[in-house]
């Protein structure tokens, strides 16, 4: 499989995944957007990912206190210093309304993803690389296109 395309010698640790790299050459996936606004420490997004969409994630750098999706309050948070992976499963996430309340200071942008099962046509050379023997491990073949979305400062 390396021979095929240019991944990396070791894999990437990537919030809760991990896995090896290459260049995705010409972008074949929409980057998903997000309408965002402040006032104060909350801040809302509404997700546009596109009708294709398996899940959208989000990565948010740190200091978050509560969140809410599709008005539903995610459990589990630790807060604190380190970054939170909120991960929203199924195509109805792409439009999902999403609450970040923060404790510490606001983040400066938050990394917006749309995950999709499944490589773009463009990467059937992959799965002619892969050798008869071998599967997909954990969820499969995916592909993400993101984008760093900006947070907007509260002051004029």
């Amino acid at each position: 499989m390396r021979s095929a395309a240019a991944f990396s010698k070791d894999p990437l640790v990537l919030a809760a995944w991990r896995g090896y790299v290459a260049p995705a050459g010409i972008v074949q996936l929409p980057s998903p957007t997000a309408h965002v606004s402040r006032d104060g420490a909350s801040v809302t997004l509404d997700l546009h990912g596109s009708n294709d969409a398996d899940g959208m994630l989000l990565m948010v750098p740190s200091g978050l206190g509560s969140i809410t999706v599709n008005g539903a309050q995610v459990s589990g948070l630790s807060g604190g210093s380190n970054r939170s992976l909120i991960s929203c499963a199924g195509g109805h996430c792409a439009t999902a309304h999403v609450v970040l309340n923060f404790t510490g200071p606001v983040a400066k942008s938050v990394l917006v993803a749309e995950e999709r099962y499944g490589l773009p046509s463009d990467a059937a050379f992959l799965l002619r690389a892969r050798p008869y023997w071998a599967a997909p491990s954990g969820m499969g073949d995916m592909s993400f296109a993101a984008a760093d979305v900006p947070i907007p400062d509260t002051t004029p």
